[in-house]
């Protein structure tokens, strides 16, 4: 067996990795941007913000790393403490490999709903709206784990059982935050909260939970095991591709 095989067979904390890279970024960008003078936004832009303009231009990266990063000390607490409370809980009903397949696929959607959202608003002024802000955030991929709990109950099968969550709070959750986000955008002012990508987080992750299987599920077809599996090496691949890519565009 491999090494690489040996790791991707064994079981640890996934939640804790996530945390540990999402931190990471977060100082590296605080240090760059205070070393170099310059916005924080500038940096993050560097290590693959979404941005409309770039991504209709072919950076498709652009929507996979927005996931793993922060603007500032209280965006990085309120998602990390977020993502330190479900994260466990989730992995431990459908392993580390779902949980980070869940993470990242659900953090795609969400920036695609972002990307589709401003399409619309560009498109719909015939390209006089201009006024193109960066994206970033794990707070679409956290919907989307919350997504996934919710979605559960509704897995139509007779092969696993349901997993003991209290659904009105996680619906208390997901409306508070909405309705905040609203409140905060109509208030205006330079920071902004995108529902669209809330709400593609959360949709994408309640497709999963209809459809994923936890760990107690005693029968999965070998089509479901195919399918689970090439989830995950996809989600895998894209973040290790998109770093990679992001790496050549912006820092060679």
């Amino acid at each position: 067996m491999s090494p690489l095989h040996r790791i991707l067979k064994s079981e640890f904390k996934v939640t804790f990795v996530l945390l540990f890279v999402n931190a990471v970024l977060f100082f590296l960008i605080t240090v760059l941007a205070s070393v170099f003078g310059t916005s924080q936004l500038n940096i993050l832009y560097l290590f693959g913000a979404e941005y409309f303009p770039d991504i209709i231009g072919g950076a498709f990266w652009r929507v996979v790393l927005p996931a793993f990063l922060h603007a500032n000390l209280l965006h990085f607490f309120l998602n990390m403490w977020a993502l330190a409370n479900i994260g466990p809980y989730v992995e431990s009903f459908y392993g580390w490999r779902k949980l980070f397949t869940v993470y990242v696929v659900t953090g795609i959607f969400a920036s695609l709903l972002s990307v589709f959202v401003t399409a619309v608003d560009y498109f719909g002024s015939n390209g006089a709206n201009t006024d193109f802000a960066i994206s970033i955030g794990s707070s679409g991929a956290i919907f989307g784990l919350v997504g996934l709990l919710l979605g559960n109950n509704y897995k139509n099968d007779t092969y696993s059982l349901k997993i003991p969550i209290d659904s009105s709070q996680l619906w208390i959750f997901v409306a508070v935050n909405i309705v905040f986000g609203f409140g905060v955008n109509s208030i205006g002012g330079s920071i902004g909260i995108n529902n669209a990508a809330h709400v593609g987080g959360l949709l994408s992750g309640f497709v999963l939970g209809m459809v994923l299987n936890p760990v107690n599920t005693f029968h999965v077809s070998k089509l479901k095991k195919y399918f689970e599996k090439g989830l995950f090496y996809f989600a895998l691949l894209a973040v290790i591709v998109s770093a990679i890519l992001n790496i050549i565009t912006n820092f060679s």
